[in-house]
């Protein structure tokens, strides 16, 4: 039996788009956040980064940082301005006085002793940062009481002071950071820092934090910077797993290294090729149910999972090089146990070598969808779908198979339940921990009155009740449900799956009347504005400044319920989701003024 090698499409990394477009945004927002990316690198004396970004408030949140803290880690940064002919007049005469308040305050200072003994939390701050701007490596003892202390201020020093000396023996406690928000990002730069990858160390950190899936998914972030052959080994094992964000997060790990499986691996890849060829059968059989009942707008949210898929299937044929055993020939029915490789020419066939015929709402035709179906029935049999089993499939099917915004589509595609045992399926997400769900089961049982509601509701959380019981007695606007914000952001960051949405539009607000003021964010907000119609009428990019007479101005446009959205909470979902934010950043450029 030889073999015979297949062509993969070439899909695009957004991740490397990301990096590659870093340095066009413009925007407030942007400088903030580049600030608090590059402080780091600046305070360890490579300035190198200055010269990658051209976003003028990068620069004023240099100084403002520097007049407002007296930080002598910005030091080099200032003289860097203040010398630097590519920057105007008036940033150099301020970067000038700034070096001179900063340099007269280092001879009025005294010394502060030993930083266990200091109780106020300016002196403990400004303490360490002389520390970090110093040459003498920090004693553990004081690392370690840093990151234990309650202000995050001091944690990231901690963490900066460990990263710029290098201590190798703090790098479990840099680990554990990465499952504490509002410090998680900065151990990860810290980790990512280090003069080696502690492959190591993460690799247990991983391992022992089973509960946290974002601290796990950071450390594979980094592991997948290390090409050894160990951390491949190990990285391929989690490709093996069950959960889907892991899995792909470690192939993309493996992909960034140019990993290609030798014979051993290519045998043990081939089963798992083979399950995720029949999990594009099962999504086939999914979406021409539903085109076939009518169903065309869950149809379209199923298209989307078939193409999250297929872009993993490509990953994992790329592992392989395109080279498998020929196998076009072989059926389910006629291969021994076990010897998947022999019928995965034919799938890829089926899979990538479709020309999709895309109608004007974004779903592949019945007809080629149906022509695929009889394809994969060569490999994988099957009967017909009812509408019955596909919402049974789509609602109780694992998390790692099919996503939470998916089954939220197809609890909101049964408005009205008629079957016990659907019934018995919807009832059960009012107790789910995805408060999404729970509000899109309360939506689907109010469509048949509420006594299914009432037979269960003692039994609710009380915290989670009183909102179901407003969807249920139909008190509560659509506008405010997380469906309905999710599917607007989703039009806003078309580029972003809705499930990574998910916690931004956990923090969108919703207004029916002008505000009296914003709800306080450091980072600034923005603020969508609709009319009575629900068309959306203006796009606000709101700052601490700028807020109240925004406020005065869409006032006099006709604006009758908004959304708004602090971008305070855009810190947990850069760490979440770093390729996705430069979606989100270069929406806020297209907007701001």
């Amino acid at each position: 039996m030889g073999k015979k090698q297949f062509i993969l499409p070439f899909i695009k990394s957004h991740e490397s788009e990301m990096k590659k477009n870093w340095g066009v945004f413009k925007n407030r927002y942007s400088g903030k956040i580049l600030f608090r990316s590059a402080y780091y690198p600046m305070a360890s004396g490579n300035l190198s980064v200055m010269e990658e970004i051209s976003n003028k408030w990068f620069f004023e949140e240099i100084l403002s940082h520097a007049s407002d803290t007296l930080d002598l880690n910005m030091l080099p940064a200032l003289k860097r301005i203040a010398s630097g002919h590519d920057f105007d007049e008036s940033l150099r005469q301020r970067s000038s006085e700034i070096i001179e308040t900063i340099e007269g305050s280092i001879k009025k200072s005294k010394n502060t002793g030993m930083l266990s003994a200091l109780r106020v939390e300016h002196e403990r701050i400004n303490a360490t940062r002389s520390l970090l701007a110093g040459s003498r490596t920090p004693q553990v003892a004081d690392i370690l009481m840093l990151l234990r202390d309650k202000t995050q201020e001091l944690n990231k020093l901690a963490l900066y002071l460990v990263g710029k000396f290098n201590m190798t023996e703090m790098i479990p406690e840099v680990c554990s950071c990465l499952t504490v928000p509002g410090i998680r990002s900065e151990a990860c730069s810290v980790l990512v820092s280090m003069d080696r990858v502690p492959v190591r160390e993460l690799s247990h950190f991983y391992l022992t934090s089973a509960t946290n899936l974002n601290a796990r998914k950071a450390a594979l972030f980094i592991l997948g910077k290390d090409c050894s052959e160990e951390n491949a080994e190990f990285l391929l094992e989690i490709v093996f797993s069950s959960i889907r964000q892991l899995k792909e997060a470690a192939l993309e790990g493996l992909l960034n290294c140019c990993y290609k499986a030798d014979e051993k691996g290519k045998r043990r890849l081939e089963k798992h090729i083979y399950e995720t060829f029949g999990l594009l059968s099962w999504i086939t059989d999914i979406k021409t149910g539903l085109l076939i009942n009518g169903r065309i707008e869950l149809a379209r949210e199923v298209d989307k999972e078939y193409l999250r898929w297929k872009s993993y299937l490509n990953n994992l044929l790329t592992l392989t090089n395109g080279d498998l055993p020929d196998h076009s020939e072989g059926t389910a029915k006629d291969e021994p146990d076990g010897d998947y490789g022999r019928m995965i020419g034919g799938m890829t066939k089926i899979v990538f070598a479709e020309n999709r015929n895309k109608d004007d709402q974004g779903i592949t035709d019945l007809k080629m969808e149906q022509a695929r179906q009889r394809k994969f029935q060569k490999y994988f049999p099957s009967d017909p779908f009812s509408l019955k089993k596909i919402y049974d499939d789509l609602i109780n099917c694992d998390y790692n198979l099919i996503g939470i915004w998916t089954k939220a589509n197809a609890v909101r595609d049964i408005y009205g339940i008629d079957d016990d045992e659907i019934a018995e399926s919807v009832v059960a997400l009012l107790f789910s921990p995805e408060e999404l769900l729970q509000e899109e089961a309360a939506r689907s049982i109010a469509g048949s009155g509420r006594k299914l509601y009432d037979a269960v509701a003692e039994r609710i959380p009380e915290r989670a009740r009183n909102k179901l019981e407003g969807i249920v007695s139909n008190a509560i606007v659509e506008n405010e449900l997380i469906f309905e914000k999710i599917k607007f952001l989703s039009s806003c960051f078309p580029g972003i799956y809705e499930d990574e949405l998910l916690s931004l539009g956990k923090g969108l607000i919703y207004k029916n009347d002008i505000p009296d003021q914003i709800p306080a964010s450091s980072d600034g907000s923005i603020m969508w504005c609709f009319s009575e119609r629900n068309t959306l009428s203006g796009v606000f990019m709101l700052d601490n400044d700028s807020g109240k007479d925004i406020i005065d101005d869409i006032g006099r446009k006709g604006c009758s319920s908004f959304y708004i959205l602090n971008l305070d909470t855009l810190e947990e979902f850069r760490f979440l989701y770093p390729g996705s934010s430069w979606e989100v950043l270069r929406y806020i450029d297209n907007y701001e003024g």
